[in-house]
């Protein structure tokens, strides 16, 4: 009985210091609501923390990593309807797990449906609280359709900026991505072919005060109108081969300074 006691008693002296040192790693005393979540003290401990949004090398806009449809640069999110009332279309965001490239454990599902006697547009759009992306050459994500639910292969993504310091009248930069299929691809858009923006010398010029990125699914577009698309890893990044500004070349010869450095379906389509 006296070496049961002596256990029992060591036992709890180590679950007493284990509180302890929890309690102290996350910055609370004991008996106090924590300032933050034990999860994250614990990937911490782990080397699970995640990295910055924002660095040299990249702007990760959403990662969806934290399940919310809150992005990394605490801009709201949320689905459109290009006619609110249309009984017959819908579309329906949420995040899911899934296993996806880069170490993702969750993903953006997008649940689409644009089967109406006229033109039905919907999509997802993201804000981006008035970004700067100067020095940042490529919109990038990840890709993919649902081979069992059926999907587009086709949609087009926008980016929004603010014209000037009014910050009413915005300029407009629309991209086409194609050939989507039902595994995971990089889709990786240089930003000089958002000309709009990239061209831009007004008040607010080039990738200054940039608002929002919208993906837009379009029946006229859509070669399945009913379907599921996953989306992921969201980013602005740098690539040491920048794209030439649209304002300094024309559109044909960047195609044919890049057709050979194609690392993506998107971009072989030139």
């Amino acid at each position: 009985m006296r070496r049961k006691g002596i256990f029992l008693a060591c036992l709890l002296f180590i679950v007493f210091a284990t509180m302890m040192r929890l309690c102290a790693a996350i910055g609370v005393a004991p008996g106090e609501e924590p300032a933050s979540d034990i999860s994250q003290w614990f990937n911490g401990e782990m080397g699970n923390t995640r990295e910055p949004a924002i660095n040299e090398e990249r702007i990760m806009i959403d990662d969806f990593e934290d399940g919310d449809l809150i992005n990394r640069l605490g801009g709201s999110c949320g689905a459109w309807n290009l006619d609110a009332n249309e009984e017959h279309t819908s579309v329906y965001p949420e995040i899911v797990a899934m296993s996806s490239p880069e170490l993702s454990t969750k993903v953006l599902k997008i649940t689409y449906d644009l089967e109406s006697p006229d033109r039905a547009q919907n999509g997802y759009w993201m804000k981006l609280m008035n970004l700067d992306a100067r020095g940042y050459t490529h919109l990038e994500f990840f890709v993919k359709g649902d081979p069992e639910l059926k999907y587009t292969t086709t949609f087009k993504v926008e980016l929004k900026k603010f014209k000037d310091n009014d910050r009413v009248e915005k300029l407009v930069g629309a991209y086409t991505v194609k050939n989507v299929n039902g595994t995971w691809q990089r889709v990786s858009i240089p930003l000089a072919h958002f000309s709009a923006i990239d061209a831009y010398n007004g008040e607010l010029a080039g990738w200054t005060a940039v608002d929002e990125f919208v993906i837009i699914l379009d029946s006229r577009l859509a070669d399945v109108l009913e379907g599921v698309l996953y989306f992921d890893n969201i980013q602005f990044v740098k690539h040491e081969n920048k794209l030439p500004q649209a304002s300094d070349l024309r559109l044909s010869t960047i195609r044919k300074l890049y057709k050979e450095d194609c690392s993506t379906t998107e971009w072989a389509q030139w």
